[in-house]
């Protein structure tokens, strides 16, 4: 299996799109079937935590395949901080010209410098009366991103060596009692505590998805039988298993899934990702638009809400105008700065 063949990037813009989709019908006063089945497919397969496993199976490469830390670490700086840097910049003017915000200095430094690093969670009061109250929630994945991104590289050497997946397994069953753990907090009553809210925007409840990824990457020669061009039996299983799932009561289609259920949608995206392997690039031609349409949906959001238009005049432009500044951004920011990046030793994936 040539692991640089793959449907990685169709896969990640479905996965921005079923994001941009839920929250838009969530902030435009839309209404999805909750009982329709096409509805509760689309809505067990949540982007956040297929992003969580993708960059795992990704990064983890691209950590293999690095010179050194400092190469590793250039490739993940121009991965993410151009496009983000220039979302900020357009959805902080967009705010000030449509929302008429008067930012106090005292206020708008510490916000500038959290966007600007690793603290893009940060929304300060003089932005909860624009829109939905947040400049751009769904940048809270970004600093577990970075998170992620810091943590292989302490992790690795604790399984790298090994041929078995032992130790790898260990860590996810760990990091799984986290996530568990941080669960029961948030339904128990403390999901309004400071360090609830803390403990879930770092990389300890959602470390468990990342490793899945990192253990399918180091074995999927192994698990090449179990995979390739499997797309519909993983689809039967994945069905079945989302049907039951929700048949049982359990947790479906949010960003903590059942941990079962996470299990069968990974394998189910990597036999997605090497079934067909062309079909990524003959449809989207090189262009992965996965990550701006993520940046940027929460922004045309704001706008839509503030200008008073809802529903489903709403919602069509929030689409289409999302789509059409991931592909700006695209273009004229992201793939620009991917040229700047270092080779690795081994030619590289075309998602990383």
């Amino acid at each position: 299996m040539d692991t640089r063949l793959n449907n990685f990037d169709l896969i990640r813009l479905l996965a921005a799109t079923q994001v941009v989709v839920f929250h838009s019908v969530a902030h435009l006063g839309l209404d999805l079937v909750g009982d329709n089945p096409l509805v509760v497919f689309f809505q067990a397969l949540p982007g956040v935590p297929i992003f969580f496993f993708i960059s795992g199976f990704v990064v983890s490469l691209a950590w293999e395949r690095s010179r050194s830390v400092s190469h590793y670490g250039k490739n993940r700086f121009l991965r993410i901080y151009p496009a983000l840097w220039m979302c900020s910049i357009i959805a902080f003017g967009s705010a000030i010209i449509i929302g008429d915000i008067h930012p106090p200095i005292e206020q708008l430094v510490p916000w500038l410098l959290a966007q600007f690093s690793i603290g893009q969670f940060y929304n300060p009061e003089f932005l909860r009366s624009y829109g939905v109250g947040v400049l751009n929630g769904s940048l809270w994945t970004i600093p577990v991103e970075l998170q992620f991104y810091i943590a292989l590289p302490l992790l690795y050497p604790l399984f790298a060596e090994s041929q078995s997946n032992a130790k790898l397994i260990a860590l996810i069953i760990l990091f799984l009692a986290f996530n568990q753990l941080g669960l029961y907090f948030k339904t128990s009553g403390y999901e309004n505590l400071f360090w609830t809210k803390l403990y879930h925007i770092t990389v300890i409840p959602y470390m468990y998805m990342f490793l899945i990824g990192v253990l399918l990457q180091r074995n999927i020669q192994r698990l090449r039988s179990f995979l390739e061009r499997r797309f519909l039996l993983w689809l039967l299983i994945f069905i079945c298993a989302v049907f039951t799932a929700k048949w049982a009561g359990l947790r479906v289609g949010t960003n903590g899934p059942n941990p079962f259920l996470v299990v069968i949608m990974d394998l189910f995206i990597a036999s997605a990702a090497f079934s067909f392997p062309k079909l990524s690039d003959r449809l989207l031609r090189r262009n992965d638009l996965s990550y701006g349409v993520y940046l940027y949906h929460m922004v045309i959001v704001n706008v839509v809400i503030e200008l008073g238009i809802a529903h489903q005049t709403g919602f069509w432009i929030v689409m289409l105008g999302t789509f059409l500044l991931a592909w700006l951004s695209w273009r004229q920011i992201e793939r620009p700065a991917m040229r700047l990046k270092k080779r690795s030793i081994h030619p590289q994936m075309a998602t990383d």
